[in-house]
């Protein structure tokens, strides 16, 4: 039996048409975060949603918080032979970051920082980054729906792992402390 993984077909088509192929993507999918999301809303909205009738203002605000956190911290990053390209393809934040190899001194791969209970209220997971460190500036970037390697619970095809081996066979040191 084959195993279903999230994708980003929109890191695909951005990739595709600014010719950043051939080139390992490592998605982070908000599609992910946004499918446990609607299933926990779901099950909250059946089971006390007569509640929340009286305050679907406050409960719309709190959605919007929710995509936007969500979508903050999901960055994909696609490896190329000379360039690290960091990709958020989410609204309101898109943005492309592109690194070359030989400028980045090392990188950090981590979950320390975030304050896990204030992401735990918008169903945030985890606290997953990549920080890349270059010789005039360091810059974080947040990946939560990109994950360690779990043998095969795994979300997405490619894991954190994989982009950790990926890097140091470019030649760059890795600090890799999700261990």
């Amino acid at each position: 039996m084959s195993q279903y993984y999230f994708k980003d077909k929109r890191v695909d088509r951005l990739a595709q048409k600014r010719g950043y192929t051939p080139g390992d993507i490592f998605y982070s999918p908000i599609s992910l975060w946004l499918s446990y999301y609607l299933l926990i809303l779901f099950t909250a909205s059946t089971t006390v949603g007569l509640f929340f009738i009286d305050y679907w203002v406050e409960c719309a605000i709190f959605l919007l918080g929710a995509y936007l956190a969500a979508a903050y911290l999901n960055n994909s990053f696609i490896v190329t032979f000379d360039q690290l390209i960091v990709v958020n393809t989410n609204f309101p934040f898109r943005r492309t970051k592109v690194y070359n190899i030989s400028e980045i001194e090392d990188i950090h791969i981590s979950k320390e920082g975030l304050v896990p209970g204030l992401l735990f209220a918008f169903f945030i997971g985890s606290g997953n980054y990549v920080q890349v460190n270059t010789l005039h500036k360091s810059k974080r970037f947040y990946c939560i729906c990109l994950d360690i390697d779990c043998y095969d619970e795994n979300n997405t095809e490619k894991t954190l792992d994989d982009l950790h081996f990926k890097l140091r066979v470019k030649g760059i040191r890795v600090h890799f402390e999700l261990d």
